[in-house]
């Protein structure tokens, strides 16, 4: 037997194969309709069931038994399919190696069987590869299949063709021939070496193999790396093709039929799937019935009439303009690059660009991809965006739109919009759940973060942690609603006299959306100093005439009450707090503390306040620690006034752990915060002024509260001074900062400002 036509043959036979190995992959039923690349003077047919050379039959006349015997086929699962195989002679022997049914199968055999299932002439340029000669028996097919992006290289410059292809490339460039693609990604996740996938791309195409019913697995298992046999691939073939034509005649047909042609006959009725590959510009069906899908497939744009046809579903796996006439498509979906559609479809799915054109309807579309673009130029019922950062544009109409994507442009007149749009990997909430603290008789720390405001369903993502600036660990995982993230870390070489703060950044990454995280750990010494050298704000004043000293002030009837004794002029005093230009709480040299006439002093200007701020073990330590405080809720507040953070803490009594630390600007030195201990009493949604106002008030003393910066009224900060005492007694924050405390901290939560 020539090695020529051999290889001729088991091009075609691998072609159909690669749908169904070892009975883990099933086309239910499929009718594929291909155009092989063969010589103009033969048809398929007779490619593929001639006698070879010496032969005194023709393999295709043989009876079982007599195939059995010549190509000693094997008493097995696959006899079946391999009698098939053998007897339209898509498998024939390798030298003396015989039929060899456990055999695998080639990148470039591969190559072969989609280049004549596909009767493509388009190539692209594969010199730049070192693996690939451009003398191969396989160059052009393999040169053809990659200008249809059906098949791609395996790794940046190399293209393998000589190595064995894998199930998980099978089954991609099965998707792309056929169309399949899904539209989420979830089932992969049901296999238990679904991590074995090696693309983000890949999961999507072979979901969708999945969830069209021609991927199966075994046992719970997809073996992507697996390679696939050649009775594998025999078996695949008996599921898809009972016969193999090149017309398609104008009676009813049943069963799987491979069709090499360039037109369907007018009136045709198949049950099953009629898949159609070549590069003619324009085709006419008339009168055609599919029950299931009619595959269009090739290259180049292809103008399709279907007049009075009945259609299951029409997929586009190449460009097309569509022309329905007489209805009977019931869905059309596009996973080409372009498609113009002109008449009228009940249901589209769109996978890329979409021309809708004018007078033509739908009743009911779906946007599946992210950075779909369509322009509507005839009227849409229904159109639901899934994809993200999609385009849409024209002078027709939508008269219901449906949002579920995010940043969605829409330019075309519509009527009703929903939104309900699914979060995105960069809007996760982390919350962390553990100490976050080291100490030397607790070196080891177990960092943990559960996840929350997640995408829907599962996302199989990239985890990498980062301590001190070192990757420690990475995993692939999957991550859904309430997913925790846990690194184990010793820090006992980070464990100084006193303390350190050591950081970790997590990055999260999936599907294009990237979202970090970052936390530190606090190595502390209980003993650590820092914390016992904390301080307020001491702004001072002088009296400036002799006044009384009092015991009390009543701030609604602006009264003293209590006199104690006289302070002589030019005493220097520290200032606590002051009501409303009328009364000020001062400390006397002494140590008193009372209240005088704010009309009686003058503050002595300072800078009584620092740029730094404590470090997070210095904050823990001070409030667990050193003021030991308490609080009705779960939430306590301390204002530091010296450094003009807000810190606030969540836990309980000498257990609290700081979850947000920011910036503010508290009061003047004229009219500061007042040092005390308070409450958080009330909250209201907004202060109103002459030319501002400040929003997310949460009220802790009299007029005071944490507030946003002042905001003009046409929308712009009127006052953005933050970081140093700038506010008229109340604690000025930025916007997330304080609606984080309007939103979460409840009222009755301890502050302790001081």
């Amino acid at each position: 037997m020539k090695t020529k036509h051999s290889v001729r043959i088991l091009a075609l036979a691998l072609a159909a194969v690669l749908l169904l190995s070892t009975g883990t992959l099933a086309l239910d039923g499929s009718y594929a309709a291909g155009v092989g690349s063969f010589v103009k003077s033969q048809t398929l047919r007779e490619e593929i069931q001639g006698a070879e050379p010496g032969d005194e039959k023709p393999v295709s006349a043989m009876t079982d038994a007599e195939l059995i015997e010549k190509f000693n086929i094997p008493d097995n699962w696959a006899r079946t399919a391999l009698i098939f195989a053998t007897r339209n002679g898509i498998l024939s022997t390798r030298g003396s190696q015989g039929l060899c049914p456990t055999g695998n199968t080639t990148r470039a055999e591969m190559a072969t069987i989609l280049s004549r299932i596909l009767k493509t002439t388009a190539t692209v340029d594969l010199s730049s590869y070192a693996d690939v000669s451009t003398s191969s028996w396989y160059y052009t097919a393999l040169s053809q299949v990659c200008a249809l992006n059906i098949m791609t290289e395996r790794e940046p410059g190399v293209m393998a063709p000589k190595e064995n292809i894998t199930r998980e490339e099978v089954f991609v460039a099965l998707a792309k021939l056929y169309g399949v693609c899904g539209n989420t990604r979830q089932k992969v996740y049901e296999f238990a070496d679904w991590q074995d996938i090696s693309s983000d791309e890949a999961t999507l195409y072979l979901s969708g193999m999945i969830t069209g019913g021609y991927v199966n697995g075994k046992n719970g298992y997809l073996k992507p790396q697996d390679p696939i046999t050649r009775q594998e691939l025999a078996q695949v073939l008996n599921n898809l093709f009972h016969r193999l034509s090149n017309t398609i005649y104008n009676n009813h047909y049943y069963g799987k039929l491979g069709l090499a042609a360039n037109k369907v006959d007018p009136g045709a009725a198949i049950t099953g799937t009629l898949f159609i590959s070549n590069e003619v510009s324009k085709m006419t069906l008339e009168n055609v019935k599919v029950t299931q899908k009619l595959i269009i497939q090739g290259s180049g744009t292809l103008q399709l009439k279907l007049v009075n046809c009945e259609i299951k579903e029409l997929v586009l796996a190449r460009d097309c303009v569509v022309t329905v006439e007489g209805g009977g498509v019931d869905k059309l979906t596009c996973q080409n690059s372009y498609t113009k559609l002109i008449g009228s479809v009940p249901a589209v799915n769109v996978r890329n660009m979409l021309v809708l054109g004018s007078g033509s309807t739908v009743d009911k579309m779906v946007v599946w991809s992210d950075n779909s673009k369509m322009t509507v130029t005839g009227t849409v019922n229904n159109l639901t965006v899934v994809g993200k950062n999609v385009y849409i544009n024209g002078a027709g109409h939508i008269e219901n739109l449906t949002v579920k994507g995010a940043n969605l442009t829409n330019r075309c007149d519509t009527g009703s919009v929903t939104e309900t749009i699914d979060p995105l990997l960069t809007q996760i909430k982390a919350t962390r759940t553990d100490s976050g603290k080291a100490t030397p008789s607790s070196p080891t720390l177990d960092i943990t973060y559960k996840l929350t405001n997640m995408p829907a369903g599962k996302r199989d993502c990239t985890v990498t942690w980062k301590v001190n600036g070192k990757e420690v660990q990475k995993d692939r995982l999957l991550l859904s609603e309430g997913s925790k993230l846990v690194h184990t870390e010793n820090f006992s070489s980070y464990l100084p006299k006193n303390s350190t703060t050591i950081p970790f950044t997590i990055v999260i990454d999936s599907m294009g959306e990237t979202f970090k995280i970052n936390g530190s750990v606090n190595v502390t010494d209980p003993g650590w100093a820092e914390a016992k050298s904390i301080r307020t704000q001491a702004i001072q004043a002088k009296i400036k005439t002799a006044t009384t000293f009092y015991n009390g002030y009543n701030i609604s009837a602006r009264t003293f009450s209590g006199a104690v004794e006289t302070v002589p002029a030019g005493t220097q005093v520290t200032i606590l707090k002051t009501s409303q230009g009328y009364g000020a709480r001062v400390r006397l040299p002494s140590g008193k503390v009372g209240w005088i006439a704010y009309a009686d002093m003058s503050i002595i200007s300072g800078q009584y306040y620092t740029t730094s701020d404590y470090s997070t073990a210095a904050k823990e330590y001070y409030v667990n620690e050193i003021v030991h405080y308490s609080s009705s809720s779960n939430y306590l507040i301390w204002v530091s006034l010296y450094t003009q953070h807000v810190n606030i803490f969540y836990g309980y009594k000498d257990h609290w752990t700081l979850v947000r630390s920011c910036r503010c600007a508290t009061g003047r030195n004229a009219n500061p915060t007042p040092v005390e201990d308070t409450k958080i009493q009330y909250k209201t949604s907004r202060w109103s002024y002459d030319h501002y106002y400040c929003h997310h008030v949460s009220v802790f003393d009299e007029s005071r509260g944490f507030h946003s910066q002042p905001t003009h009224y046409d929308g712009y900060v009127y006052d953005n001074a933050l970081g140093y005492p700038a506010s008229g007694g109340c604690i000025r924050m930025l916007d997330a900062d304080c609606i984080y405390i309007y939103e979460n901290v409840p009222t009755g939560t301890t502050v302790h400002i001081y």
